[in-house]
């Protein structure tokens, strides 16, 4: 599970750094992009990591290790982090979000993170690869069940 960590952060960090604005240096106001509501910010994020999950190799094999009840243990942890990261940067005000840093902004981001956890199973639902799809390009060995 340590080797994952890593893996995980960095396609946060790349999803971030592709969908986050990000303040210009000097006293240049920051780059603000439109309609990138915390919401948006995490939907985006939460799809690419289940995406991640089903389809980079390395993730792939250690994820189908897992589990379903641990998978979901895990999905949940990735919904929390992945919001608490959202909310945490917009109170340290690295990144501007509709999120605000008050106890209703903490409410807020509860409802996301609940909103993240769907997000995430929706995505592993409607691209999960196919049994023929995983033994032609991913190289999965097929195993007939029953």
């Amino acid at each position: 599970m340590k080797k994952i960590l890593p893996i995980l952060l960095s396609v946060f960090v790349i999803a971030a750094v592709f969908t986050v604005p990000v303040f210009a240096q000097g006293a240049e106001p920051p780059i603000v992009l439109p309609d990138i509501t915390a919401l948006t910010l995490v939907t985006i994020i939460a799809a690419l990591l289940s995406l991640a999950l089903d389809y980079f190799p390395g993730l792939r094999a250690k994820w189908d290790a897992l589990s379903v009840a641990a998978k979901r243990q895990w999905s949940a942890v990735f919904a929390i982090v992945i919001v608490g990261g959202v909310f945490g940067l917009t109170c340290a005000q690295i990144v501007t979000s509709n999120l605000v840093c008050t106890p209703t902004g903490a409410w807020d981001a509860m409802s996301n993170i609940i909103y993240v956890f769907i997000v995430g199973q929706g995505v592993h639902a409607g691209t999960k690869p196919t049994p023929a799809f995983k033994a032609q390009v991913l190289n999965i060995p097929v195993t007939k069940k029953g």
